[in-house]
């Protein structure tokens, strides 16, 4: 029961970032999630990928705003593959 209404609230939170994300940068074919999201993915702290940004490092991200940061999911996958091993090193 308690699975059901996760699952039904996540789609939402989903559903709700995409429709905002497709008003915002129009035309683009993949999904964009906010650098929150992002940080939740990667198992990182939102300040980390700010201080990443900052310093020229982390994943590929966009500024279509100045208050809204996005990276694409695209972005994200490939920074794991090409970064993964040298991250999952500098976390232990």
């Amino acid at each position: 029961m308690a699975s059901e209404k996760l699952k039904r609230q996540r789609t939402q939170r989903c559903q709700v970032l995409t429709l905002s994300v497709d008003t915002i940068v129009a035309g683009i074919n993949f999904p964009y999630v906010t650098a929150e999201e992002a940080a939740r993915l990667l198992g990182l702290t939102s300040k980390t990928l700010a201080n990443w940004r900052s310093n020229g490092d982390g994943p590929r991200f966009y500024r279509p705003s100045p208050k809204l940061v996005l990276y694409a999911v695209e972005d994200l996958n490939a920074w794991i593959e090409r970064d993964g091993p040298r991250f999952s090193a500098a976390k232990r």
